[in-house]
């Protein structure tokens, strides 16, 4: 896979908004939605600064021809957010977690989206997800099975919050990068059983 790429093709006009300056993708990766409605769609978290008034925001753009044109999505409904990750939850809906500016409050935002990233809704800061102000990442793994048989939308959404608050703490005190697993709610958080021998020498 990767072998041969097509000719690069300018999208910026599509995804970007006239009055914004910074814009940046990720810094983590994007996701293929699995479930329903929205189905095969290509999601890539981003954030931007409008250049009138500063404020930072997190947004998403879209691609539902396999990365062949590509959409601007929705942004947060308010701003102090800017990195983030997509994941998509056991009930379809799409969850943008976010590195939080607010310095009142040091925890990660959270908002969901239930039109595929179309619009977001209310930004939520969780206060049981501590972070020093930082980039985080969420991942789903699914493993033996769909999560959506086997998981109630609120119990994986709540295993994927306390997945993060961990890898935002060993993060912040031990300087590390871990991945977390979750397997129909099940979760393991590892250092090299799941990296490729390549990556990771086991």
């Amino acid at each position: 896979m990767g072998l041969t790429w097509v000719t690069p093709k300018e999208i910026t006009s599509s995804v970007k908004e006239p009055g914004w300056t910074w814009y940046a993708t990720g810094p983590c990766t994007g996701i293929q939605i699995q479930e329903g409605k929205y189905k095969g769609r290509l999601i890539i978290p981003c954030d931007h600064i409008e250049a009138g008034t500063k404020k930072y925001y997190s947004h998403v753009i879209y691609s539902d021809d396999h990365g062949e044109s590509w959409l601007l999505g929705g942004r947060t409904p308010v701003d102090q957010v800017n990195e983030c990750q997509a994941v998509e939850l056991a009930d379809g809906s799409i969850m943008l977690n976010m590195r939080n500016y607010d310095r009142s409050k040091h925890t990660r935002a959270v908002s969901i989206s239930h039109d595929g990233g179309i619009t977001w809704g209310p930004l939520n800061r969780d206060p049981a997800l501590i972070e020093p102000i930082c980039q985080g990442s969420i991942i789903r793994y699914t493993h033996g099975g769909s999560v959506t048989t086997r998981v109630k939308p609120g119990r994986h959404q709540n295993y994927s919050m306390r997945a993060l608050q961990l890898i935002l703490i060993l993060r912040f005190y031990l300087r590390v990068k871990l991945p977390v697993f979750m397997n129909a709610g099940k979760l393991t958080l590892t250092r090299k059983s799941l990296w490729p021998s390549w990556i990771y020498p086991r």
